[in-house]
């Protein structure tokens, strides 16, 4: 038997192994998996939007000074804020579209048959007609112009609602390929035909229960979830919870697991909506200084991401000094080893 006193490291390892076996086990569910499967395959979208929302900071008056810095850019502010409204204004329709795809895809559903039935299922479940919009004249008299949706929860207030429809649409199609409640073609059909029939019936149990909660029930999924979770994301966004996961992060990478795809599972969906919500609220003409959340997805890139990699680039300033210094070395030994090579 071992006597063999344990150290510290050992210890802490061991309680780590306590926690990762289950929160392991949380991201291999399937829908878990969807969820971050399908923000990473929509963080694209947002970044560029971002990336917009930065050069527009820079062109604009009162962005990040009293007088834009890129002064010649100015006329087309209006034109690269649009692009962000456009990305993080409306991110729930990017995730939904991904999040159906990859959760179709896991469990065993044709990619596209799932995005459309998801994205289906994301409208019917979130939609507010704001009727006909007014058109004001130049010579200032009203007109009635064209109807139009409100678009108020397609950004970061509708990723909630956007997991709750694409849990519904996904598993409401597999529950009828399982049990064979589908239009089935001949094999001679070409399989897109063939898919597409047999999405039908999937489709319309679909409809009727998203349709059933929103139009019948006339339940505001988005509202009743911003109520419940407010008290929450309104005490999560502080120092002691963000070092909390950025510590279980670093630790299950210690332990070869990948901290940041395990506790981004459950942190993601907040952080999210927090930067959307910042974003909006930018937009509205709230000061930097004033926005409602400290902690986004661009604040753990900015700490975590980078500290981890200063290590990284001395290792690899390092290998490169070591290599120049062998380069030139070899410059000077150069010609006796080519007399000793022959």
């Amino acid at each position: 038997m071992s006597t063999e006193k344990k150290s510290m490291m050992d210890k802490i390892l061991e309680k780590v192994d306590v926690i990762a076996g289950p929160m392991t086990k949380f991201g291999q569910i399937p829908f878990v998996r969807g969820i971050v499967n399908g923000m990473v395959a929509a963080l694209p979208v947002t970044m560029v939007g971002s990336l917009f929302l930065v050069v527009y900071l820079f062109c604009s008056d009162g962005g990040l000074t009293t007088k834009a810095l890129i002064p010649f850019l100015k006329p087309w502010a209006g034109d690269l804020s649009l692009v962000n409204s456009l990305s993080m204004g409306i991110m729930a329709i990017y995730i939904i579209i991904a999040f159906g795809a990859e959760y179709a895809e896991i469990k065993g559903i044709n990619k596209t048959t799932g995005a459309v039935g998801a994205f289906f299922a994301f409208m019917l479940l979130n939609y507010n007609s704001v009727g006909q919009l007014v058109v004001t004249a130049k010579d200032g008299t009203l007109s009635a112009g064209a109807s139009a949706f409100e678009s108020t929860y397609w950004g970061g207030a509708g990723l909630i609602t956007a997991m709750i429809a694409g849990a519904i649409a996904i598993n409401i199609i597999d529950i009828c390929y399982k049990k064979h409640i589908v239009i089935k073609l001949p094999d001679s059909v070409p399989p897109a035909i063939s898919d597409s029939f047999s999405a039908i019936i999937p489709y319309f149990f679909i409809t009727l229960i998203c349709w059933g909660i929103r139009t019948l029930a006339g339940l505001n999924i988005p509202e009743l979830v911003g109520q419940m979770l407010l008290p929450v994301l309104g005490a999560a966004d502080n120092i002691f919870v963000y070092t909390l996961q950025q510590f279980l992060s670093a630790l299950l990478w210690i332990c070869g697991l990948h901290g940041d795809n395990i506790t981004g599972a459950v942190i993601n969906v907040f952080t999210n909506q927090w930067i959307a919500d910042n974003n909006t609220a930018y937009m509205a003409g709230t000061l930097v200084k004033d926005l409602p959340y400290v902690w986004t997805p661009n604040l753990c890139r900015l700490s975590q991401w980078v500290s981890s990699c200063w290590p990284i680039l001395v290792d690899i300033s390092h290998i490169l000094g070591n290599l120049i210094t062998v380069i030139f070395d070899y410059q000077i030994l150069r010609k006796p080893l080519k007399i000793l090579s022959l």
